[in-house]
């Protein structure tokens, strides 16, 4: 440093050195810190760094504790295959002493995932007491029998049209032993609404499907019994009219009958267009007129035998209403007839006596 005449130092142009040494700065020989409290500003590079140590410390954290997670998770797995490899083991052991040990592990509302009718599209609703067969009248108990079991649940009244397949090896599976249950189901219901005469025919049975058929064939008889009687009853069908002495209501119940019974055996070719035909034909000789209006009838064709019987009903008592009115008329005019008469003739009279006394016949 230079100083000048009058005694004072002069500032030389020339820029001091700097030397950087750590985190201090020399300037003139002076050291100064950049980073002390009294400084204004910190370089970039700084902070960066010390950003950066942040987030790589951080990344560390995020990585441990994801390990940390997956060994979590794959002890857990571990854990898990090893406790279900053992429940199987044991299942096995268990059923190799006992076939018919997972039994009683199915539920009362279980449906195998394939099964066509999901539980969840039908409500348990108590029904009563099924019905009750004396052995009389065997078509009215199957019908009710049949609704009954329908409505406990469809698969169990497919147990009963289908029936159950025995286990392979004594070792049924899932579904098998879920239609087992159902035939158990069936068999308690069906034996239950049984008198003693006819628990005897089936006491020894154990499939509901052997039961069912057992029962329908004592009744029915066999297939040849059975194909007999639905061709006397189709003859009889053929061939039915309406007495004289029959009212419609006769004649109705008698055709329902019959066509109930041919039902009952399988015979389901008398559908209800066949009946309303039938039946219109066997009252055409009472009544021609009515019969070829209600034929006429567009809606005719579609028209089921108890709507036939109420139009038929109807017609006959507007026509006893117009008969009725029609005889009143009658014999309100001939009173009118006859009293116009009887004044004729007692003026025909009159007039007669007077012609026979101005005649001077007295």
């Amino acid at each position: 440093m230079s100083h000048s005449g009058d005694g004072l130092p002069i500032v030389e142009e020339a820029t001091a050195t700097t030397v950087v040494v750590g985190a201090t700065t020399s300037l003139g020989g002076v050291t100064i810190d950049p980073f002390s409290q009294f400084s204004r500003s910190r370089p970039p590079s700084v902070h960066v760094a010390s950003s950066s140590n942040d987030s790589s410390s951080s990344d560390e954290l995020e990585g441990e504790d994801l390990e940390a997670k997956k060994r979590k998770e794959k002890m857990k797995a571990k854990i898990k295959k090893k406790a279900t490899k053992l429940i199987k083991k044991r299942i096995k052991e268990e059923s190799d002493k006992h076939p018919f040990f997972r039994y009683h592990q199915v539920p009362p509302n279980y449906l195998p995932p394939s099964s066509q009718y999901p539980s969840s599209q039908f409500q348990s609703v108590h029904l009563g007491k099924p019905p009750y067969f004396d052995g009389t009248d065997y078509p009215k108990w199957a019908y009710d029998m049949k609704t009954h079991l329908y409505g406990l649940h469809p698969s169990i009244w497919e147990v009963v049209v289908v029936g159950v397949t025995p286990p392979k090896n004594g070792m049924p599976i899932a579904e098998q032993a879920q239609d087992y249950f159902h035939n158990a189901q069936v068999v308690r219901v069906i034996t239950n609404s049984l008198c003693a005469q006819e628990f005897n025919k089936v006491h020894y049975i154990e499939i509901a499907k052997v039961i069912w058929d057992t029962l329908k064939e004592a009744h029915e008889g066999i297939d040849q019994v059975r194909e007999g009687k639905m061709d006397l009853i189709h003859e009889e069908l053929e061939h039915f009219i309406m007495l004289e002495e029959e009212t419609v209501m006769q004649m109705f119940d008698i055709l329902m009958l019959l066509v109930s019974d041919i039902r009952t055996l399988g015979r389901m070719d008398w559908d209800d267009h066949k009946v309303t035909n039938k039946m219109l034909r066997a009252f055409t000789p009472m009544n021609p007129t009515l019969a070829t209006m209600i034929r006429r009838d567009p809606s005719f064709k579609i028209k089921t035998p108890n709507q036939l019987l109420g139009e038929i009903l109807h017609q006959e008592l507007v026509e006893r209403d117009v008969v009725k009115s029609l005889s009143m008329r009658m014999n309100v005019g001939s009173r009118t007839l006859a009293g116009s008469r009887h004044n004729r003739f007692r003026t025909n009279k009159v007039l007669s006596l007077d012609q026979f006394l101005s005649s001077g016949c007295l």
